[in-house]
């Protein structure tokens, strides 16, 4: 596989785990480079699944906003839905 299809290559595995058990999963993919991860994000938010891109640094508010969206999606233990 080439580097350029590495993007789209993810966002199809993430979706066929997020998809493809008995429940709903939360998947969590991880890029090396922001550009790719952004490109991911773009493919991801075409799917009906909710799509939160973590990125560089951030403010405290900033980190405070991500980690309530994280919680109420359900990525932290004992939150979210199930």
């Amino acid at each position: 596989m080439e580097r350029k299809d590495l993007p789209r290559r993810l966002a199809e595995l993430a979706l066929s785990r997020a998809q493809g058990g008995d429940r709903p999963a939360r998947v969590i993919v991880f890029c090396d480079q922001r550009r790719q991860a952004q490109e991911v994000e773009k493919i991801l938010a075409e799917s009906s699944l909710p799509v939160h891109l973590l990125v560089g640094e951030r403010r405290g508010h900033e980190r405070a906003a991500a980690a309530r969206a994280l919680e109420e999606a359900g990525f932290l233990a004992g939150s979210g839905p199930a």
